[in-house]
């Protein structure tokens, strides 16, 4: 899992596409498990799934963490009411 950084509204858009190759012209490195670790985010997990449930239109999946990292910097990049950011 990655938690994309403030200013990566751009790559947030693409990967919410669908139908699209969500990794073409995207910088990224392997994680310990092999699993994208994309370059610059705020922090990334890698993680085994260990469970899937129904929620909605979504799929709540959980997983078993196995490694982390985090940057000092920057900021993660927040979604929030149906934008980037936070509005009032």
């Amino acid at each position: 899992m990655n938690v994309l950084a403030d200013g990566h509204e751009e790559l947030s858009t693409a990967f919410a596409r669908s139908g699209t190759d969500k990794y073409a012209g995207v910088a990224w490195a392997p994680a310990p498990s092999g699993a994208p670790r994309l370059d610059g985010v705020a922090a990334w997990i890698d993680c085994t799934l260990a469970d899937e449930f129904p929620g909605g239109d979504h799929t709540i999946v959980v997983g078993r963490v196995r490694d982390l990292g985090a940057a000092p910097s920057p900021a993660p990049l927040l979604f929030h009411r149906g934008a980037d950011g936070i509005t009032a």
